[in-house]
């Protein structure tokens, strides 16, 4: 299994965001060992029309030959395993988790991203991207519907058996995930913002766009909340035990 989970960060759609995901998305690329990978990227909402017109800039500066799976082709079952099939590079972009995780089950794409994986493919996403293949996600998918400033806990797709909190050290989520932690029982992979971690097989890495950020590791035992920061790189099974 090939993941790249990353925290968050701007891709550079407006002068006020500029692109700060540089050193991750070439990390992306060079995963594949190709000079020209495909990449498909899936998309749940209109917007997403927008966001990969700025990602296909990116990645085919990248030599990468870009391909786009639109919200209203998901419940085209040829077209959507067609492109799947071609893709070495999956990515999943940010946005409503909950809603996310509604439309995959309704239009039956786990096993199309499963396949992927068991293929090998690069499987990317970006928060809330990130949080659909991890058993659980702290998600801030409330503030869309009510306003409110709360985080909630949300249930992926458990391809890595972790809960995955984005944005980390951006937000109030460090006081969210003791409480989740403790109530799951379940080891938290906490991401600052331009940070990835790349899951290559047993290995696992850190890659930053920002070199004062960090991912970190949070977990209960012994009735007390621990979090210490993941070195750069280890063992994929040292991710999800407890120490």
């Amino acid at each position: 299994m090939r993941f790249v989970l990353i925290g968050g960060g701007d891709i550079g759609t407006t002068a006020e965001k500029p692109y700060s995901l540089k050193e991750i998305d070439e990390e992306i690329v060079k995963m594949t060992g190709k000079a020209h990978p495909v990449m498909l990227f899936v998309g749940f909402n209109e917007r997403a029309n927008y966001i990969f017109g700025t990602m296909k800039k990116i990645y085919m500066a990248l030599g990468v030959q870009c391909t786009y799976l639109k919200y209203t082709e998901l419940s085209l079952e040829k077209k959507v395993e067609s492109k799947f099939k071609r893709a070495d590079i999956i990515y999943l972009n940010g946005g409503n988790t909950i809603f996310y995780m509604q439309m995959i089950r309704k239009y039956g794409l786990s096993k199309y991203l499963k396949t992927a994986i068991e293929r090998n493919a690069i499987m990317c996403g970006i928060s809330a991207g990130a949080i659909i293949y991890c058993a659980y996600g702290s998600s801030d998918s409330r503030t869309y519907k009510n306003n409110e400033n709360k985080f909630t806990k949300v249930r992926g797709l458990g391809f890595v058996d972790a809960l995955f909190s984005p944005h980390y050290s951006n937000s109030n989520r460090p006081l969210d995930i003791t409480r989740m932690t403790k109530r799951l029982k379940q080891i938290s992979i906490c991401a600052d913002n331009n940070t990835a971690l790349i899951i290559d097989n047993e290995k696992y890495m850190v890659i930053k766009s920002d070199k004062n950020a960090n991912i970190y590791k949070c977990y209960h035992k012994n009735n007390q909340f621990f979090s210490y920061i993941l070195p750069e790189n280890g063992k994929t099974t040292d991710l999800i035990s407890k120490i």
